[in-house]
């Protein structure tokens, strides 16, 4: 790719019963400034249940919309395939459904394919600024998670490692991501395939994926106790797969969540359970008992 030539782009974005956060992505869509003739937003409905190919059969956006519908709910996966081979553009760009977007996104991405070895590209995300941050969340927007902390000690232009990479905001080029068979199709349940499939493509092209932190979305993450259930499946039933499939990824993964327990383990696991009742929880159970008697009435607690 040459210094002044743009390429065209595809925009994938799988959706899964999120009927409203696909229109808010879309809304901002409709502000980015890469030009409309080198545009297309493929839109994959993963067997949603409500009502998004009506509405987007009956509303109007400023963009040159795609809508593919699969029939049952395959995974994020299929869905990702879906639209790869279904993409005319020479760039594909992955988001996600409840995410928004900054009006520079494209150029931000696109910016790191003018060298050869770049096969990829991840962006960042925050959350939107209208959510009330709590511990947690501000831990998700802080400099020490993830890619941000790798970016922080090694340094922009360092490749960046494959299990840092998250599809959430990544682009990749498209001749790439079909010449190694996209996604790990078997992979149905949450997490892995992303970093399982820039562990291919690494191993594959021998090129790396470039970081640009203001290549900028917003996520409306998860609450801690849904991320929690979700990493659960991913330890149970994806991340089993990959290693299976890549026994060589057990020193960069976690492999340590799908080894069985043994007894002794399990009867740890049960002290630790008791210790945090008794130490932790127990307090503050009896402390807001406490309160509530010799509260007066006229203040509530929930």
């Amino acid at each position: 790719m040459t210094e002044n030539q743009q390429p065209s782009v595809s925009i994938i974005i799988p959706v899964y019963n999120n009927l409203g956060g696909l229109v808010r992505l879309l809304g901002t869509c409709e502000r980015l400034t890469w030009p409309r003739e080198l545009l297309e937003i493929i839109i994959v409905n993963d067997g949603s249940t409500d009502r998004i190919v009506s509405f987007l059969a009956d509303y109007s956006f400023d963009l040159p919309l795609k809508m593919i519908t699969l029939e049952i709910n395959r995974g994020r996966s299929v869905a990702r395939n879906t639209g790869i081979d279904a993409a005319t553009g020479e760039i594909i760009l992955f988001i996600d459904s409840d995410m928004e977007v900054e009006p520079d996104l494209i150029e931000q991405h696109i910016r790191f394919y003018e060298e050869d070895q770049c096969v990829g590209v991840m962006g960042e995300f925050f959350l939107p600024p209208f959510i009330q941050k709590n511990v947690w969340f501000r831990y998700l927007d802080s400099p020490v998670r993830g890619a941000r902390k790798w970016h922080k000690q090694t340094g922009r232009n360092c490749p960046v490692p494959f299990q840092y990479i998250l599809t959430s905001n990544m682009s990749i080029r498209q001749k790439i991501a079909q010449s190694v068979g996209g996604f790990e199709a078997d992979i149905t349940s949450y997490g892995g395939e992303d970093s399982e499939f820039a562990y291919r493509i690494i191993q594959t092209t021998g090129g790396y994926f470039a970081y640009n932190p203001h290549a900028i979305a917003y996520h409306q993450h998860e609450p801690l106790k849904k991320t929690a259930i979700k990493l659960h499946e991913y330890g149970c039933k994806s991340l089993p797969l990959i290693l299976n499939r890549h026994p060589e990824l057990s020193e960069h993964l976690p492999a340590r969540l799908v080894e069985p327990m043994q007894g002794s383990d399990r009867f740890i696991l049960k002290l630790q359970k008791i210790w945090a009742w008794v130490f932790l929880r127990k307090p503050f159970w009896i402390l807001a008992r406490g309160l509530r008697l010799v509260t007066p009435d006229f203040i509530a607690f929930p």
